[in-house]
């Protein structure tokens, strides 16, 4: 046997080359072991929201079923003579429905250019704002203020969902999920069914929407504040009236309880920017 130092040196080492090599292995071993049990989590994790997801779809209203159509209309009672001789309307009720040809195409482009300006393009559900609205929440501290429903959502809340303001967040959570299921339902069979979804959302969407002072729908709005049928609204009249949904008590027009009309609501400041940016996306060109 060698005993000298440079044969002591070698096994040194060749030992600690050894255990080294073992280190490693149990390193490599433990790296493996880690990334399958996150595997497993991961898998078992989507597995359970893709479950839950599935459960609250399987929850929702059945589309056929789903009346899409404005809760409630004012009633008139005639004379003899038929002259109008009172108008009854109950809690958001003050509506005059009408059809999608009596509402000026400035009204319908103005709307949808404020509310959702893909209205035409998506199928119900606007995957670009879903992703913006959630990088916009992520880079504010996850503070999601930023909405993404489309009209169709909208629709389906105030007519389907129509609890959504006595809601809990876990229950909102729920309602948006069903919201855009239905929604994807709904285009598809309205479109299934030979109807032009759009102009029938469209058209739902419009007489539905509170317009401020008690007034529900375009055809109420016009005459409460304008003296005049929808159908004869002018362009500056329409962009008053779209700015309003997004805040009812804050936008109403400055005239509407005295009844006179006028060509653009200055109530606050903020109202006239939003009048004016209105204008400007229904009519780009305009200076």
């Amino acid at each position: 046997m060698h005993f000298g130092k440079s044969h002591l040196e070698d096994k040194r080492e060749d030992l600690q080359s050894h255990y080294g090599k073992i280190e490693k292995t149990a390193g490599v071993t433990a790296l493996r072991i880690a990334f399958c049990l996150l595997l497993v989590v991961l898998v078992c994790g989507a597995g359970l929201v893709i479950g839950a997801v599935r459960g609250v779809i399987d929850s929702a209203p059945d589309i056929s079923e789903a009346n899409i159509m404005p809760l409630g209309n004012a009633s008139f009672i005639y004379d003899a003579d038929g002259n109008q001789v009172q108008k009854l309307t109950g809690a958001q009720g003050n509506r005059v429905s009408i059809s999608i040809e009596e509402i000026p195409l400035d009204m319908q482009h103005a709307i949808v250019a404020v509310e959702d300006a893909r209205f035409y393009e998506h199928n119900g559900i606007d995957p670009s704002g879903i992703i913006r609205a959630f990088v916009v929440g992520v880079s504010h501290g996850f503070h999601f203020t930023e909405g993404a429903s489309t009209i169709t959502q909208q629709l389906l809340k105030n007519n389907v969902f129509t609890d959504w303001m006595e809601e809990t967040r876990m229950q909102s959570f729920k309602r948006k999920i069903q919201e855009q299921y239905l929604a994807l339902k709904l285009e598809k069979t309205l479109t299934a069914e030979g109807e032009n979804a759009k102009d029938v959302i469209l058209e739902n969407y419009l007489n539905t929407i509170n317009l401020g002072s008690g007034c529900y729908g375009v055809q109420t709005a016009a005459q409460t504040y304008f003296g005049k049928d929808a159908k004869d609204l002018t362009l500056s009249e329409c962009a008053v009236l779209a700015a309003i949904p997004k805040a009812p008590t804050a936008y109403i027009c400055c005239n509407a309880r005295a009844g006179k009309s006028c060509a653009a609501c200055k109530r606050s400041p903020t109202a006239e920017l939003r009048f004016y940016a209105i204008i400007r996306l229904i009519c780009p060109n305009m200076q």
